[in-house]
């Protein structure tokens, strides 16, 4: 029995040890990764070059542009050799401090290995140790997590040439936050691991600061750094958005809103153009961003407001069949960004596309009498091993031809990719049109207010090399598999749905795509928004069609369609809340805390998350003072399951005091709560807004570390 009872204690002893040495290992790995973290932070910092915002990138830019060329005329081989030593000088530098931070991490591990294998550990302790341990892991399954994609990292506030996001993106990542895939959309920037396990959200949004303050005075805000994760976004101050309008009005398409109307009875918000308004601080429409006649007079918001409801009951135009307004198909800005579009966006997209050209100086507002023209180009394999243009072709809307032309690339053609372009080495033996030719042709040719109708249209304007605001993508707009992200051929929509086939000769003809593209979108105008998207309508069963205007439409949608041409009124879309989302669920509450002005723009979205007004899960809740919302937040923060709390920067208050009123909601906060601040923007700068987040987690505790120290 002594044997027995000898080998069980050894064997005890060796679960002791291995115990205590894989504590020590989980707590050096928690310190090596906050290490590792704030190491990448500054090394993100030092690339951007302590920038603050894209106009600061520039200007830094070309001055260090500037003293490059200086330094350059001067320069000689001793010079090079000298930049050599320096670089190699910050490269061992670098060695040092890695090496410096392995031996600190080796010796730590040293002591604590020997006092974890010369302590001799109790069975309390032992049994202690073990339930911590088991009960990280089961934390460690339950912590919510919120990762940045490539897209959000293009955004990052550390980011050297940065890609803002939009407004549009904080709203679908709050909903994102809030109901995971359940959400109408997915975020598009990051990832939201566990999302369920979210106990509280808090959102602060404050006006008048910009990401130029955050970045110039982050170093004197010690509790920004608790927000983890810093993105830019454009404001909607940079271009006479609404910031309250467009974070809390989330689009409907018409079946989505015809079901809230008569299922929920839910209230629905008109449209007030919001789609347009970023792409007019992009591009520049009209005079400094106004739509209107130069000769007209600038109306007021509440005539602004009358002109709207009074252009929703004027008909459409007679000379087309459209059964809703064709603006409804444009991409939006975000939507060009995330297809991959060539826009100039300032950071890294204006980098991208610097030889880009735009089709106009200049463009008029975008109505749904604009007309479409239908676009495609064919591209040939040159030496660079890239596609460049050798074809491009465009018709108008009744399909006549306006412009064809071939194209002489700069680069010497290698393979001409016959099968698929159609064009072969004869073709282009007297060719000697090149391709700023062509974009000085088009900039003449094409209309201020022209909508372009293509296939993945992308492509082909960056093979133009040319960037335009208003565009149709069928490739979008049409789509059979229920995912935006796989998309469906040309020639496949063409015979489903036009009963027509194409590119079946010798290679694509683009004079015979792009009038492809133009016939499915008067289709799709003539009949619904939703007419061929598996996406907006569910799975299609499309038969072959015989009889090809029957085969369009069945009995209901024709006597819609009817109605709808004898009417001749505009629908708008329509919208419903954020918070009609952000308290679906059984308990989910949520509160808005505001001074009055601001709170009063609130209350349409408050009551549009209702249903008959009955069921009202938002309270909005006045106060007098930022420092009043900032302790009603506190209080609140820990019994609502979602609150909003927004200020307006005083004349007397500095970004340190919202340092300070982060600090103070952020200890207010449960773990596992959602903490996002809205830098929102300044009226009074082009700076565009920040916005910073994190979720709350409870701080390991080693319950070892006691333990040593009680018998030290």
């Amino acid at each position: 029995m002594s044997e027995v009872s000898t080998r069980q204690s050894e064997r005890m002893k060796r679960k002791k040890k291995k115990l205590a040495a894989l504590l020590d290992l989980t707590e050096l790995n928690e310190k090596d990764r906050m290490k590792q973290e704030k190491i990448l932070s500054q090394q993100n910092m030092d690339d951007s070059g302590g920038t603050n915002d894209s106009i600061a990138n520039e200007s830094k830019i070309k001055s260090k542009k500037k003293r490059d060329e200086q330094e350059g005329m001067g320069e000689n081989d001793d010079g090079k050799e000298e930049h050599g030593r320096k670089r190699q000088k910050t490269n061992g530098e670098s060695e040092a401090v890695l090496d410096s931070s392995k031996m600190d991490n080796e010796n730590t591990l040293e002591d604590q290995t020997t006092w974890s294998l010369n302590y001799n550990m109790s069975m309390d302790e032992y049994k202690k140790l073990k339930k911590e341990l088991r009960d990280r892991k089961n934390e460690l399954k339950v912590i919510p997590r919120i990762l940045l994609n490539e897209t959000g990292n293009h955004a990052a506030v550390e980011c050297k040439y940065r890609i803002p996001m939009f407004i549009s993106d904080i709203q679908h990542f709050i909903m994102y936050s809030q109901l995971g895939h359940h959400a109408p959309v997915k975020a598009r920037w990051c990832d939201i691991e566990k999302f369920n396990r979210i106990s509280h959200t808090v959102l602060l949004i404050i006006e008048g600061v910009t990401v130029y303050d955050l970045v110039s005075n982050e170093s004197a805000c010690p509790h920004f750094a608790d927000l983890k994760l810093k993105v830019e976004f454009l404001s909607p101050f940079n271009y006479d958005g609404i910031l309250i309008e467009e974070l809390a009005a989330v689009p409907l398409t018409r079946s989505q809103m015809a079901h809230l109307e008569n299922s929920l009875h839910v209230n629905g918000i008109r449209n007030r153009n919001m789609k347009f308004r970023v792409l007019r601080t992009i591009f520049p429409v009209g005079n400094k961003g106004n739509n209107k006649d130069k000769h007209e007079p600038e109306m007021t918001g509440n005539e602004s407001e009358k002109s709207n409801h009074e252009n929703a009951g004027k008909p459409l135009d007679s000379s087309n069949n459209d059964q809703f307004p064709r603006t409804e198909l444009l991409l939006s800005a975000w939507q060009m960004v995330a297809e991959g579009y060539p826009i100039p966006l300032r950071g890294e997209m204006e980098n991208r596309y610097a030889d880009f050209v735009m089709t106009k100086d200049e463009y008029t507002e975008v109505t749904a009498t604009s007309p479409m023209w239908g676009v495609d180009c064919e591209m040939c394999l040159t030496s660079i091993n890239k596609s460049e243009l050798t074809r491009i072709s465009i018709v108008d809307e009744n399909y006549k031809t306006v412009y064809d032309t071939l194209v002489k690339p700069p680069n010497k053609i290698t393979n001409y990719l016959t099968k698929f372009s159609g064009i072969d080495k004869k073709m282009m033996e007297n060719v000697t049109k090149t391709l700023e030719d062509v974009q000085e042709d088009l900039r003449k040719l094409l209309p201020s207010d022209v909508i372009l109708v293509g296939q993945s249209l992308n492509f082909d304007l960056i093979a133009m090399k040319m960037m335009h605001p208003y565009v149709i993508d069928t490739s979008i707009i049409f789509n059979l598999s229920g995912s935006r992200s796989r998309k469906t051929k040309l020639a496949v929509l063409s015979l489903m749905f036009l009963n027509e086939v194409i590119q079946g000769g010798r290679g694509h003809d683009s004079v015979e795509d792009s009038a492809t593209a133009l016939k499915l979108v008067k289709l799709k105008l003539e009949n619904s928004i939703d007419f061929g998207d598996a996406v907006l309508s569910g799975p299609l069963s499309i038969e072959k069609p015989t009889d090809k205007k029957s085969s369009r439409l069945d009995t209901k949608q024709k006597n819609d369609n009817k109605r709808r041409k004898e009417e001749k009124v505009y629908e708008e879309i329509q919208f419903t809340s954020l918070f009609s989302y952000v308290t679906k669920g059984e308990g989910k509450y949520a509160s808005i805390i505001a001074e009055e002005p601001t709170l009063s723009s609130y209350r349409p979205y408050i009551e549009a998350s209702s249903v008959d007004g009955k069921d009202v899960r938002v309270d909005s809740v006045p106060v007098k003072s930022n420092m009043a919302a900032i302790e009603k937040t506190c209080s609140q923060a820990a019994t609502q399951s979602f609150v909003v709390a927004h200020l307006k920067l005083n004349k007397n208050e500095t970004i340190k005091d919202v340092n300070s009123w982060c600090g103070d909601i952020y200890k207010s906060l449960a773990f596992n709560s959602l903490f996002a601040v809205m830098l929102a923007g300044s009226e009074d700068s082009e700076a565009h807004g920040a916005f910073m987040f994190t979720i709350k987690q409870k701080p390991l505790v080693f319950a070892r570390n006691s333990i040593k120290a009680q018998n030290q």
